[in-house]
């Protein structure tokens, strides 16, 4: 967001800037500068570190006072601010090793694969495709597993990998062994 000033400033306009206590979680804003008629910047992030999927609703209030500390007619303003926050993305594929050393590998179609949250519930499934690729969206920024276990051809394969999600992570592939 950028604040401009516009027209003839006979002095400086002093601003302040906040967001409401509800959406503090997840919105900030700078707090305050100053005007010369030559603009002014308010920088304002939206942190999704913590929040799940979903719709946020929150308010910036800007403030503004002339030199003499004296409020300017037209404040303070409220602006609205909606954030609409679909969730990250995982996605890689499943392989089959083609030795003990996984040096070789193919995709494994028709596997299962499952995400899991910290305490271990499963929160999704995917099937492989004929690729061995899977995906899951709308998942929320946090730590997981994702586990594969298939049967093909009368062998048994699964595997798991940890990961921590912060943004969409791309190629979380997981080799595995018939065991």
């Amino acid at each position: 967001m950028h604040l401009t000033e516009t027209g003839s400033c006979a002095s400086t306009v002093n601003w302040t800037a906040s967001v409401d206590a509800g959406s503090s979680s997840w919105l900030s804003v700078t707090g305050q500068g100053s005007e010369t008629g030559n603009g002014s910047t308010i920088t304002v992030t939206a942190n999704t570190g913590s929040l799940l999927p979903n719709t946020y609703k929150g308010s910036i209030t800007i403030s503004a006072t002339g030199s003499s500390g004296t409020a300017i007619p037209v404040s303070p303003q409220t602006i609205p601010v909606t954030l609409i926050f679909t969730g990250l993305s995982i996605q890689g594929t499943i392989n089959e090793c083609m030795g003990n050393s996984c040096n070789n590998t193919k995709p494994l179609s028709g596997a299962t694969v499952t995400l899991s949250d910290s305490n271990g519930q499963a929160i999704a499934t995917a099937s492989t495709d004929a690729a061995g690729k899977y995906s899951f969206t709308n998942i929320a920024p946090g730590s997981y597993t994702v586990s594969v276990s298939a049967d093909n051809k009368g062998k048994h394969y699964q595997g798991s990998k940890f990961i921590s999600i912060n943004g969409n992570l791309l190629s979380q592939d997981i080799n595995t062994q018939a065991g």
